[in-house]
């Protein structure tokens, strides 16, 4: 079968969408024990997705995810559920399926990175908006190789803390994304410039301890 699903994914890579479904099929009805059958669910869910058929679409990831859990592409997949719970506004559901997959050794960091932004978003979008910050957080200090994700984990982080009043913790970040050169040409760092010429107004200057006043003892005395 190992053709018949090279040339199933070629077909729905090429947008050929009703040739690639037949070659699915018929590589799972004639082949159900295949070792490929996880790229067989996985292309027969994308084309549900694509389709917009929510509910054929999580049908084929669920039974990728219980039926070929030890496939390398199990990641992919749970983000495409979960993405997927999301819009259907089942939302624990989703973070649960994203939990699965922050606690999997095999998974890959840049899938893992993908699950903690869209664990935040999933709290962003239902005004949580203090428990999705150390989500966004967790990105850059941990996956920092990650440059698009990073841009984006910061830019939403300091906007959470705006909605928050913590406008001097969301100026930290927002200066920590513009001095970041690998991310100097993304537009999240252009934001950034003009977010640190907003706020810095609006943020009092901490002074040091050590250069405070000291205020004299009695008889005019410094202690």
């Amino acid at each position: 079968p190992l053709l018949t699903v090279d040339c199933a994914d070629a077909q729905r890579e090429a947008g050929n969408v009703l040739l690639a479904k037949q070659l699915y099929n018929e590589a799972r009805r004639w082949h159900p024990r295949a070792i490929q059958k996880d790229r067989i669910y996985a292309g027969l869910g994308r084309l549900a997705e694509a389709a917009g058929d929510t509910d054929d679409a999580l049908r084929w990831y669920g039974k990728f995810e219980r039926e070929t859990a030890a496939s390398s592409g199990l990641g992919e997949i749970l983000l495409a559920r979960a993405r997927l719970l999301i819009q259907k506004g089942e939302t624990p559901a989703a973070r649960d399926s994203l939990t699965q997959l922050l606690e999997s050794p095999s998974i890959t960091a840049a899938t893992k990175a993908e699950a903690l932004y869209l664990l935040g978003e999933s709290h962003l979008a239902a005004g949580e908006t203090k428990t999705a910050l150390p989500y966004f957080e967790r990105i850059y200090v941990a996956y920092g190789k990650f440059a698009d994700l990073n841009a984006r984990a910061y830019a939403r982080r300091a906007g959470a803390l705006e909605t928050l009043g913590l406008n001097r913790e969301a100026l930290e970040v927002y200066r920590e994304l513009a001095g970041r050169p690998d991310l100097a040409k993304r537009d999240e760092a252009k934001l950034a410039a003009d977010k640190i010429r907003e706020l810095e107004p609006l943020v009092p200057a901490v002074v040091p301890e050590s250069s405070a006043a000291v205020e004299p003892a009695k008889g005019g005395e410094a202690p």
